[in-house]
């Protein structure tokens, strides 16, 4: 984690998702 990832949660919001969306795909998406 670098400290200009800190200051902008915003980021790292929409990076969580998207690994949670590749590590669980969910049936709502593939629809």
């Amino acid at each position: 984690m670098s400290l200009e990832s800190s200051p902008n949660p915003e980021t790292t919001l929409p990076r969580d998702r998207e690994l949670v969306l590749k590590v669980i795909p969910m049936p709502a998406d593939c629809n």
